[in-house]
């Protein structure tokens, strides 16, 4: 995650009109429940990183603090309450998402494929790399209309 979230503006939802246009100049941007405080970031990255090992390994407990935070240290394990992580979110997800900021659509015409990122970082399980065949391209022939 150290990777995605290096360098990243934590925002809350609340505030998506200012996401949005801080990642519409390229700057990285992670989108939280409520306000990006130590104890909010630190539950985000427990629940992140837990659904990331997507149950092949725990992470049992978390602790973080800040200079911003005057050093305070937070612990964050299973016995917390999940509070407004509990409703569904990308920290739920084993993907590299970590906001959800909606840009203007793509034009129709365009297909984005987006691969798993952590094959990207060479962190796929191993069970996992061998080829798919679930994707399929169709060559579609079209006649000119003469009339």
């Amino acid at each position: 995650m150290h990777g995605e979230i290096a360098n990243t503006v934590f925002i809350s939802d609340a505030s998506r009109e200012r996401a949005e246009l801080f990642a519409m100049i390229g700057v990285n941007v992670t989108t939280l429940p409520e306000e990006p405080v130590d104890q909010i970031i630190g539950m985000m990255l427990y629940y992140k990183f837990n659904a990331i090992m997507e149950g092949r390994m725990t992470v049992a407990q978390l602790d973080i603090a800040s200079s911003l935070g005057d050093n305070v240290w937070y612990m964050h394990d299973e016995e917390d309450a999940s509070g407004p992580f509990s409703d569904p979110g990308w920290w739920h997800e084993s993907t590299t998402q970590h906001e959800t900021i909606e840009l203007e659509p793509v034009a129709d015409n365009v297909v984005k494929v987006k691969p798993s990122a952590w094959i990207e970082y060479g962190l796929i399980w191993p069970e996992e790399t061998s080829p798919t065949t679930d994707n399929t391209v169709v060559y579609g022939k079209f006649t000119k209309n003469e009339n």
